[in-house]
């Protein structure tokens, strides 16, 4: 029911015989599978992903962190995902390299709004951001408001959902502006502040490092105002604190030309989940 193969260096040759034994034994009592920390790669995540079409195992737990998977790979997983494994609860997709092209944000974002029992998602460290991550912030808000979800535990940390253009970075957080970076990022702001205001599940969320300016984290405060779940809220590494009410603070832009940069250490802490 349970098998943990993490931190074993394993590759796309060990999906293979994993495979192999599923159609002698068959994988029916798998609940839970961890091969985090492992050599995967995109051809090991597509071996994975047609085991659990051709097997449909009832999954509620799956750890595929640090294994190198990129977009492609997780934009097949999830489709699988999403109509195969309605049963999963947790998903672990840190640090995997995901979100430099949209399709593997559109595809998560798919996944979560039609994940009713998923209750925690870990994305950390990747690189979505853009269109990728407005269709993941339209995702979470389906999974909050729209199909009774239960998606209470999240990790959005290390990635790059704030991102905006360079002039609009450099001001008081861009909304105005139409490029398309910005008219992204202010989809992503705008529908996370809906999270906040309207969603009455969501418990504990990461968003620290993500490049949220000034303007933006005063968006996301004013959708905060309404929440009553929200109890853990991580924040470090964009333009604002969080009080001793758990509310946020954006920095005070002094001038517009000279907005506070978020701190940018080189790399998380080793004991980021």
């Amino acid at each position: 029911r349970h098998v943990n193969f993490a931190e074993n260096r394993l590759t796309e040759a060990t999906v293979k015989l994993i495979a192999d034994a599923a159609r002698v034994q068959g994988l029916g009592s798998l609940q839970s599978l961890r091969l985090s920390e492992n050599h995967l790669g995109m051809q090991g995540c597509r071996r994975l992903t047609r085991l659990i079409k051709d097997s449909r195992p009832p999954l509620q737990e799956l750890d595929l962190a640090d294994n190198g998977l990129g977009d492609e790979a997780c934009e097949q997983l999830c489709d699988t995902l999403a109509t195969r494994c309605k049963t999963l609860v947790g998903l672990s997709l840190a640090r995997n390299a995901i979100g430099e092209h949209a399709k593997a944000g559109i595809a998560l974002g798919n996944l979560v709004g039609s994940s009713s029992n998923l209750q925690a998602l870990d994305l950390h460290w990747n690189r979505i951001h853009g269109a990728g991550a407005a269709a993941l912030m339209q995702g979470l808000y389906e999974n909050a408001c729209q199909i009774d979800g239960q998606l209470w535990r999240v990790n959005f940390s290390w990635n790059r959902l704030g991102t905006r253009c360079d002039v609009s970075a450099r001001g008081d957080g861009g909304a105005d502006c139409k490029c398309d970076i910005c008219r992204w990022c202010t989809k992503v702001v705008t529908t996370l502040g809906s999270v906040f205001s309207d969603g009455k599940v969501l418990f504990h969320l990461d968003l620290s490092y993500n490049n949220f300016g000034s303007g933006d984290c005063a968006r996301l405060g004013e959708g905060l105002l309404s929440n009553h779940s929200l109890f853990g809220l991580h924040f470090d590494g964009n333009a604002a604190s969080i009080d001793d009410a758990g509310f946020i603070v954006p920095q005070i832009v002094q001038d517009a030309g000279h907005a506070p940069a978020p701190m940018q250490p080189a790399a998380p802490p080793a004991d980021a989940q």
